[in-house]
Order: C-alpha cells, then structure tokens, then sequence
C-alpha cells in the first residue's frame, strides 16, 4: 500500500519519501487486508487446518478430472497430494516464488479490488479474488502440478518429492507467474 503513494512496484519503493499520514494510511489499509483475509482463510489456520484439509482433497479431485494419467502415476507411485499441496496452501506460495513475484502474486487476490485505489498490479491474483481465494489457489495448484505434467510421469516418488521441493518456479519472472495465473483462470471457467 505504500507504493500507490509514489506510483512504483513495491519492490522498488523508497520508504524515506513516504511520510507518517501516508504510513497510517497503509497501515489502516493493511489492518482491513488482513482482517479481510482471515475472514475468509480462518479455517485453514485453525486447529486441524480443515480448510487447508478440504483443498487438498479438491485439488485431488481437479487433478483427476484435468491429468488422470498424472494423478494415477503420482498414486502409483506413493505421492500424496497432501505431500506438497498442504505447504502450497499453507504457506499461499509465498516460498515457491523468488520476492520480485510475491507482490504480483498478493497484492491482487485477497480481497474485493474496489476497496482500493491500487495503480499497479490490480489484475487477477489474491487482492482481487476475495471471498473465492481458496478456489483460486486450489486452481494454482493445479496450473503448478499440469506445468511438469509431462516430467513427473517419468519420475519415481523420490524424485517427484525432490522436484516440489525446490520447484523452477522460485527462478520464475513475473511475466512467467502470469502466465500461470492466467491459466488458473482459464481452468477455473472449465473446471467449476
């Protein structure tokens, strides 16, 4: 929130020029944001995690339906979705993507855009979903698992492991992220 005051990518803000009504603004605007995202991520970060439960298991059925021959390899071969998926969702990506894409990624999929003025990134992620945001990670999800689509189904459990843990994409520029979020929306027309 405070880039739109000197209208640049986060990244490359300089905090010395914003001044104290300016950091309030944010910080009111950062309190409604979080709020707002609790609000509608509670369940995945209570006792449990039901929420996080409940996507994995959706991101098991949406694998089924997109790549059949991927999900029954990855069954086949002892990889459970809850393998990877449950620190994809637990953790939004935010560790799977270098920081230079984390903006691109956040500032645009938690929550409703008319709330804000935002300049810059305001498209299709996190900021502009809203109450959807489970759906739309668990199509992400899907969109991360059908890009190597064609290389898991050569690999052995231990290699699969290998590769979700230190997937490409924390090498990914923005433009590659969004092509994949673009994707997800296209994925989530077709699988409802």
């Amino acid at each position: 929130f405070l880039a739109d005051f000197q209208a640049v990518p986060p990244l490359e803000l300089d905090v010395s020029e914003i001044t104290t009504s300016q950091f309030h603004v944010a910080e009111a605007d950062s309190y409604w944001c979080f709020c707002k995202f609790l609000g509608v991520m509670q369940n995945h970060y209570t006792f449990g995690q039901p929420g996080i439960q409940e996507s994995c298991f959706k991101v098991k059925e949406l694998l089924k339906r997109a790549d059949s021959e991927l999900y029954e390899h990855l069954t086949n071969e002892g990889v459970d979705v809850l393998h990877f998926a449950f620190r994809w969702l637990n953790c939004l990506f935010l560790r799977e993507f270098p920081a230079k894409c984390i903006p691109r990624l956040m500032v645009n999929h938690i929550f409703p855009v008319t709330r804000f003025q935002v300049k810059t990134f305001v498209k299709d992620t996190y900021l502009a979903e809203g109450d959807d945001l489970p759906h739309f990670i668990e199509h992400f999800c899907l969109v991360i698992l059908l890009k190597w689509s064609a290389q898991f189904k050569e690999m052995t459990f231990q290699s699969i492991v290998s590769f979700i843990q230190n997937p490409p994409t924390k090498r990914w520029t923005v433009s590659e992220l969004e092509i994949a979020l673009s994707e997800t929306h296209r994925l989530r027309t077709t699988f409802l």
